[in-house]
């Protein structure tokens, strides 16, 4: 082979060279990184899709925590306000509540009676007290204040207080008014009285 390659010239020697070039160029075993970077390209494409997917799928975990977070913090409230929105009135033992706030307050209960009348407004139902209070200005405002205290939703409203002796230093008042309370109604209860009406 060393005689060979001694004998050829050096136009030969470039002429062949170039043929193997060609060859080489043209045939699957040149590889000028072309395929490659192409793949590398598609990679990064497909990555910058994936992140793109990934990104979303963390937002969406992140959201779904959220919404898990403020259910729970809604759940806690609602036990809450279900406290004090009993499912049963126990009549007997508000008016109790209410007549021992009296007397705490150091005010005299003139009347205190309940509607017989109860009104159903969506998931609750509510019953009105009405009371007449005989007692001073402060006692009275004791007695508001810590009847709304007990454990349910009370609403107070039409209070009307007169003098019983506008001459006097402490005056006597004798006061009227409105205690609103509420009932929750649990949807077993609600869908017999919806089939009770149709």
């Amino acid at each position: 082979m060393k005689e060979f390659l001694e004998k050829i010239s050096t136009s030969v020697a470039l002429s062949l060279g170039l043929c193997l070039a060609f060859v080489y160029y043209f045939t699957p075993l040149f590889d000028d990184g072309h395929e490659l970077q192409t793949q590398i390209d598609s990679a990064k494409v497909q990555l910058a899709v994936k992140k793109k997917e990934r990104e979303k799928i963390d937002a969406d975990i992140n959201e779904a925590k959220r919404i898990k977070e403020r259910v729970n913090l809604l759940s806690e409230k609602f036990k809450q306000a279900v406290q004090y929105l009993p499912t049963e009135w126990r009549e007997d033992a508000l008016l109790t509540d209410i007549s021992r706030q009296a007397q705490i307050a150091g005010v005299t209960v003139v009347k205190i009676n309940t509607q017989k009348e109860r009104v159903a407004v969506g998931v609750y139902e509510e019953m009105k007290i009405d009371f007449e209070i005989k007692g001073t200005f402060a006692s009275m405002m004791i007695f508001i204040s810590n009847v709304i205290k007990i454990k349910r939703i009370i609403e107070v409203s039409e209070v009307f207080m007169k003098s019983d002796d506008p001459d006097s230093e402490m005056p006597s008042l004798t006061s009227t008014g409105r205690f609103t309370t509420y009932r929750y109604i649990p949807p077993q209860e609600r869908t017999a009285k919806d089939e009770k009406t149709q």
